[in-house]
């Protein structure tokens, strides 16, 4: 995605004005209402049934991947030209190893817990891997196909761009999707490297960084537990991070694991991604019971949305703050969830495209008394404010605009502009209209003059606050730069320590890392490819077989090769798709 230009924005008392710098509208259309959860280097599940605050702000942010390529190299070089340290050699006594890019540490520490854990509960830990060989062998043949239907899905989407790009961009529906709706009836999965500032957002990197922790020593320790549950030594544990990403390893007597039967090894070969399963699963339901465990604080799908998260660089941000309820937008479309903030503001577009932009007022507020658009010129010849703007100026805090009705005025001075309170306009309109045919018989149909094709005049009402924002420019910058969440603070409790250090939505962003994390540690893992647990697996079973050893080995490494070319050209599919 090419890099975007923020718009030039000022903020005006209350009013939020863009200054109609043009709008890549097929971009906002993708981007906006995108609800996106994120996955492991790995799988992006987009799902619009989840109020998670989407990523698609990493298209406005600088593109991070050359930088992090000279960092690398920079690193790898320093660690190459200095060689092995007094420091190093120190920390090695203690299990720690540094190299170029890397760290980590091995040692027993952790051995004596897990022999415990296999000593106390014996039978139900033997229960407990039995279930995960099951799992791991339905997965083992899910996972290939999996991956033969992402990259399907890639080439096709490739196709489809390919033949849909002549016809012009995609039209945005109310439910946040782009394109035909039948396309996008339910989640998608994507298999997308997560890096931090090139495909999810520099600020998630914790998010990243843990959840991929908690899966890989977790991963480990099923190997570690059912290995020795089996009486297969654990020689040591570890942990390391490298590049920036964290994992575990555990290292298992191979002589004693190659003379277990089959069934064994199978067992032990499949405990990891089984463990990366349950805490798939475990995720899940946290997701699901988070708004009931959340319930005393924040009411969850009661007609009423937050923000969520504003850009930082929007000109709503100085104005709009996350835990805000939007209650309306244009004062005539009532926001009561996420998803309807999101109708309200296509409503409000699709009137927008019809040029229905202009407000319907009463003659005796509006008095033109300057012929041309400068009226709210603080040297201008003329009285800058009309009769009924002119009460009300005080009260408006001097938010002004420069309106224009097009009848000219009555004594024939060719007088067609007056400076008005954008406040007062909203509060004494009748209704919006593009001429004076929409109005009631004698009211008139006035334009601001700083509204263009691609502006205009909203007004967005926040529960508890008098005064409410007034935004001039496109529709979907709304969508675009504008989260809602389902969550909102319970009205009868106010803000307490908890609820205001506790905001759902980054829970839930939280858990979706890990739950799109640990589904495809789990699914990817068991990938019969060449170094992954797959390859181990597949063996195994193989082993369970009546056929020849030669059999077996070209059966194994043909199953290999082919899962392995599909793993790569997946990668390399999204890897295209990111130059």
């Amino acid at each position: 995605t090419p890099h975007h230009t923020t718009p030039r924005v000022q903020t005006l008392q209350h009013l939020v004005v863009n200054d109609g710098t043009a709008i890549d509208t097929a971009r906002v259309a993708r981007a906006a209402p995108c609800i996106s959860m994120p996955a492991v280097g790995g799988v992006r599940v987009h799902n619009p049934g989840l109020s998670v605050p989407r990523d698609g702000w990493e298209v406005d942010q600088p593109p991070l991947l050359p930088a992090w390529v000279v960092v690398l190299i920079v690193v790898w070089a320093l660690f190459s030209l200095v060689g092995q340290t007094a420091w190093q050699r120190r920390l090695a006594t203690v299990g720690v190893s540094v190299g170029n890019l890397s760290v980590a540490w091995k040692g027993t520490l952790f051995n004596r817990v897990l022999v415990r854990l296999v000593v106390i509960y014996p039978a139900a830990l033997r229960a407990w891997f039995d279930l995960g060989a099951v799992v791991g062998a339905v997965t083992l043949v899910v996972a290939p196909l999996l991956l033969s239907y992402l990259l399907w899905t890639s080439v096709a989407r490739w196709f489809t761009a390919a033949v849909a790009a002549p016809l012009g961009p995609p039209v945005a529906h109310a439910d946040g999707a782009s394109g035909p709706k039948s396309q996008h009836g339910g989640g998608t999965i994507q298999l997308v490297p997560m890096v931090p500032g090139v495909t999810v957002p520099m600020a998630h990197a914790v998010y990243l960084f843990w959840t991929l922790l908690i899966n890989g020593v977790l991963h480990e320790a099923g190997h570690a537990l059912a290995a020795l549950g089996e009486n297969v030594r654990v020689i040591s544990c570890g942990a390391f991070v490298s590049l920036g990403y964290p994992g575990a390893f555990v290292e298992l007597d191979s002589h004693q694991l190659r003379s277990k039967s089959p069934a064994t090894q199978f067992k032990i070969y499949t405990a990891g991604i089984f463990h990366n399963l349950v805490l798939f699963g475990l995720g899940v339901a946290a997701l699901h019971a988070l708004p009931t465990v959340l319930s005393p604080w924040f009411d969850h799908h009661s007609g009423r949305a937050a923000v969520a998260a504003v850009h930082p660089q929007s000109a709503l941000a100085s104005s709009v703050a996350t835990r805000d309820v939007i209650t309306s937008v244009d004062g005539t479309c009532a926001v009561t969830s996420s998803v309807g903030f999101q109708r309200c503001v296509e409503r409000v577009r699709a009137d927008f495209d019809l040029g229905i932009t202009g407000f319907c007022i009463s003659p005796h507020t509006f008095t033109p008394v300057a012929a041309n658009p400068q009226c709210c010129a603080a040297d201008h010849d003329t009285t800058p404010v009309g009769p009924a703007a002119a009460a009300t100026d005080e009260a408006e805090g001097g938010s002004r605009l420069c309106y224009r009705s097009g009848r000219g005025s009555t004594d024939g001075a060719n007088r067609d502009y007056a400076c008005l309170g954008v406040r007062h306009v909203f509060r004494v309109s009748d209704g919006r209209c593009h001429s004076k045919a929409e109005c009631r018989t004698g009211d008139v149909c006035i334009h601001h003059v700083g509204e263009s094709n691609m502006t205009r005049l909203l007004r967005i009402e926040i529960e508890g606050r008098d005064d409410s924002v007034l935004f001039l420019g496109h529709p979907l910058e709304l969508l675009r730069d504008v989260v809602l969440t389902d969550y909102a603070r319970k009205r009868q409790r106010g803000r307490s320590t908890f609820s205001a250090w506790l905001w759902p939505p980054n829970v839930e962003q939280l858990l979706g890392y890990f739950v799109s994390l640990s589904a495809a540690l789990g699914v990817l893992n068991i990938v019969p490819a060449f170094g992954f647990d797959g390859q181990h697996a597949v063996t195994a079973a193989f082993e369970l077989t009546d056929l020849s050893m030669t059999q077996k080995a070209v059966a194994v490494t043909a199953i290999c090769f082919v899962c392995t070319g599909l793993l790569v050209a997946n990668i390399a599919v999204v890897l295209i798709g990111l130059l």
